[in-house]
């Protein structure tokens, strides 16, 4: 009861476990629990509903084996650079799957960080470089779909969806900064917006559903457009949200 059950890591309360294991099938149910119960608590949709059973199953295989964290990550990156190659070449539907690959796997090194308790500095500094691969994927649909005939509006639309989400990313920093918490932790109503805000997931999951229709430029100006209303009202809710919590961390 003494056990402060906050962890900023998984963005809520991690109840603590105490297991007996007296046998293998009692160590593989115990580290079944560990993955499981590791899950981060505020998340988007795709990340609730459609990575935890892929995740946890190639998390739960990889722990028995001699796969670092590290080595996920950087294999994640690799599949990250051809999904950015498979957008520049105009082969949008074979991308957008191959980016579900890359949302697996993103969830992979974390848990599997945590059940093995290897931590590293590129652990620490992933969520740089998920940003930095992510615009990768954005500028390559733009040059991909320049390729295909588009005019100058998708330049437009990067823009829009670039300048939004490193706009988000700053949001983000200044609630750590000033609130000590994710902006997702702010309120109820941030927690729930997060389920569907402008995220790589979301945007993912749009990708898949224009590109297989078959409509790839106006797929690029919904996920611009909704990275935009994302900005919008995250700016607003920390504005909101100061002006009534003055008090901040330092």
């Amino acid at each position: 009861s003494d056990i402060d059950k906050y962890n900023p890591e998984i963005r809520g309360e991690q109840e603590p476990y105490l297991v007996k294991v007296s046998s293998k099938r009692d160590a593989a149910r115990a580290t079944w629990t560990l993955i499981t119960k590791n899950q981060k608590r505020v998340m988007d949709l795709p990340s609730m509903y459609i990575d935890p059973p892929f995740e946890n199953t190639l998390t739960f295989v990889l722990c028995y084996t001699p796969v670092t964290p590290n080595q996920v990550t950087i294999f994640n990156l690799i599949i990250a650079f051809i999904v950015g190659c498979l957008f520049w070449t105009g082969h949008f539907v074979a991308g957008a799957f191959l980016t579900y690959a890359a949302e697996i796997l993103d969830g992979v090194d974390g848990k599997l960080a945590r059940a093995k308790i290897i931590f590293s500095n590129l652990g620490e500094y992933e969520c740089y470089v998920d940003f930095l691969y992510e615009h990768w994927w954005y500028i390559a649909i733009t040059v991909g779909l320049r390729h295909q005939g588009y005019g100058s509006a998708v330049w437009w639309a990067w823009g829009i969806l670039a300048v939004s989400d490193i706009w988000d990313n700053i949001l983000y920093t200044m609630s750590e900064h000033w609130y000590g918490k994710s902006l997702d932790l702010l309120t109820p109503f941030d927690s729930a917006f997060r389920k569907i805000a402008g995220r790589r997931n979301i945007y993912a999951l749009i990708f898949l559903i224009g590109f297989l229709l078959g409509y790839p430029f106006a797929t690029f100006w919904v996920a611009a457009v909704w990275g935009l209303i994302t900005a919008s009202i995250h700016t607003y809710r920390l504005a909101r949200y100061r002006m009534l919590n003055p008090v901040m961390v330092t």
